[in-house]
């Protein structure tokens, strides 16, 4: 059995403006965890975070396929592709990253009959995303933080000045919140 998944980026803490998709076809002796990975090599992602499938599309639902890389035993790195019983049209979500929230939409676009070991490929290849921004080149005014070092406070806006973010005081063994 071999699978054609078409898989999109469709949530993440750094969206890019344009559409990112990958079309990934695998054999249905893979894991879960091997199209995952296959998926995450694609688009350049690192394989070092929690991630979990849902097949019923809504995420962190009950039921879910939890994994994590180095953990060979957990229930994606068990669940082969064939035994899920997929069709043509079936989606379902992955979610990687727990604290990013990257969420791939999975649609199966094609189901074949076929034997013997099916490697991973990426077929097509649609937009990049980058998993950790560089973020240096941010200018802080854009910001609008006020930072005063001499007393370690950090405040958004000026008092009076309408802001709504609270002030922080950090101190050495203490840390202070106030509205």
């Amino acid at each position: 059995m071999i699978f054609t998944f078409q898989a999109e980026l469709t949530g993440g803490a750094y969206m890019p403006e344009s559409r990112v998709s990958r079309t990934i076809r695998i054999g249905g002796s893979a894991t879960l965890n091997d199209l995952c990975f296959t998926l995450l090599k694609s688009i350049g992602f690192d394989h070092a975070h929690l991630y979990s499938f849902h097949m019923d599309g809504v995420p962190y639902g009950y039921g879910g396929y939890y994994g994590m890389p180095s953990h060979p035993g957990d229930r994606s790195a068990k669940e082969k592709l064939f035994r899920l019983k997929l069709k043509a049209g079936d989606s379902f979500l992955l979610i990687y990253d727990f604290g990013d929230d990257w969420q791939f939409r999975f649609t199966v676009w094609k189901v074949e009959d076929a034997s013997g070991n099916i490697p991973a490929a990426v077929v097509d290849a649609v937009g990049t995303v980058e998993q950790y921004p560089d973020w240096e080149d941010e200018d802080e005014e854009e910001m609008d933080i006020d930072y005063d070092d001499s007393d370690g406070s950090m405040y958004s806006g000026s008092p009076g000045s309408g802001s709504c973010l609270p002030s922080f005081s950090f101190r050495e063994g203490s840390f202070t919140l106030s509205a």
